[in-house]
Formats: C-alpha cells, sequence, structure tokens
C-alpha cells in the first residue's frame, strides 16, 4: 500500500509536504512519517522519470489547468469526524474535512481544506461524480 501511495504522489506532481501531510492523516508514527518523506525527496525525479516512460505521468502544466486560466483540482481526500456534545444530551454532528489540491497555470499546488455538515458534503460528491461523468464520455 505505501509503495502504490508513493507512486500515485509521485505520479500526480505532489510535493514531500503533501505526501506528509497525507501520512500523517492516516495516522503513522512521525518518526516513519520522517524517513517516507526523505525517501520521497530522494526518489522523486527518478521516479518520475522512470514513469514518464510507461506514459502514465501526468503533468502539471497545461494539462491540469482549465482553459479559462483558473486552477485546476488534481486530488480530493475527506475525512469524517464526529462533534460530540459535551453535556450527553443531543446527537453527535457529522463533520467532514475536505482536502483539495489544486494546481495553478504555473505547476504550483496548494491545498485547499474545507469542513461542511452531511448536505454539504452531498453537495460535493454529486459535483465531483458529475465532473467524472463529463470527462469520461
Amino acid at each position: 500500500a505505501l509503495t502504490s501511495t508513493i507512486i500515485a504522489f509521485a505520479r500526480s506532481s505532489s510535493s514531500s509536504e503533501s505526501l506528509t501531510q497525507y501520512l500523517e492523516d492516516v495516522p503513522l508514527p512521525s518518526p516513519l512519517i520522517t524517513s517516507i518523506s526523505t525517501f520521497y525527496t530522494q526518489c522523486y525525479e527518478p521516479l518520475r522519470s522512470l514513469l514518464s516512460h510507461t506514459g502514465i505521468l501526468h503533468k502539471p502544466s497545461s494539462s491540469n489547468t482549465n482553459a479559462n486560466g483558473k486552477d485546476a483540482m488534481v486530488g480530493f481526500d475527506w475525512r469524517l469526524d464526529y462533534r460530540v456534545r459535551s453535556s450527553g444530551t443531543g446527537e453527535n454532528v457529522p463533520v467532514f474535512l475536505c482536502r483539495f489540491r489544486l494546481v495553478d497555470n504555473s505547476g504550483k499546488e496548494r491545498v485547499e481544506e474545507m469542513e461542511v455538515g452531511l448536505s454539504g458534503m452531498k453537495d460535493i460528491m454529486y459535483k465531483v461524480n458529475q465532473a467524472n461523468k463529463a470527462l469520461m464520455g
């Protein structure tokens, strides 16, 4: 699973910081995350070179940006948390932490995060599914 994760991050031109954030959410012990991130940094360029020969490399240039010049979403992760009521009365409230990985026209990646409730998550998932259908034809 770790090898697949490293390849997926290298394939999408993700930074070692993005990988570190992802691994912290898994969660893994801090020393292991540091070792994996160091390994990723050392192997990033050779791995990208190898992937370019297979034809499965995502390039963070114009292929990941919209024709209108806006940022493009290249990754979406989410996590479900619950807000627990301290009084013991009432329901626990589900809260989704959504993390969007975006690439701008210059190929620079950034991460945007937001919290949404159940209805907000349903809306996001609907829009993501519609976008996937449009891309798949």
